[in-house]
């Protein structure tokens, strides 16, 4: 029974968590350690070389917008790692997701201290090491400096190679 209780409170906050749903805060109240005991249980459980499945999914509410996947469900995950890197990747992925959850998978560590959203639910941290899907975009193309002028047909095609005399016209052969 103990048991079938604490599955039962673990399954309502990890699907219902940050929805503010009476039934969620009642079972939660009910045995909140068994809730606890679950997701910890359920994040050890973790293989630390598997890619680490996640969801993009934002809530209405100050929750992270990653969600987890563990054997027991789905729980909010806040990413830390590479600011930069993870804020372009954030971006990235939210964009691809539109108005919907969208799934992605990282390389990283889940800290086994568990965090509480503001609604009360629990999370993780993950530090990412490597965003794996949806890859990181390419970089943008850089151009050249505004005060550098663009390349004509008349310069070098690569470094080092000597440019074509100047009284050859483009397509033309050179004068003898």
């Amino acid at each position: 029974m103990r048991v079938a209780r604490s599955a039962l409170a673990w399954i309502a906050v990890a699907v219902c968590g940050c929805s503010g749903a009476s039934a969620v805060s009642e079972v939660a109240r009910a045995d909140p350690q068994a809730v606890r005991h679950a997701l910890e249980a359920a994040l050890r459980r973790l293989d630390a070389n598997d890619p680490l499945r996640l969801r993009y999914n934002p809530a209405p509410c100050d929750c992270p917008p990653f969600e987890l996947l563990t054997e027991e469900g789905w729980v909010r995950a806040e990413l830390s790692g590479d600011a930069d890197r993870l804020a372009v990747w954030t971006a990235h992925v939210a964009h691809l997701a539109g108005s919907g959850p969208l799934r992605s998978e990282v390389r990283g560590k889940v800290e086994r201290e568990l965090l509480r959203t503001v609604q009360g639910a629990y999370a993780v941290r993950i530090d990412v090491k490597e965003p794996l899907t949806p890859p990181l975009p390419a970089p943008p193309a850089e151009a050249p400096p505004a005060d550098e002028p663009a390349p004509s047909g008349d310069e070098p095609a690569q470094p080092g190679e000597p440019a074509p005399p100047a009284d050859t016209k483009p397509g033309a052969a050179p004068m003898p």
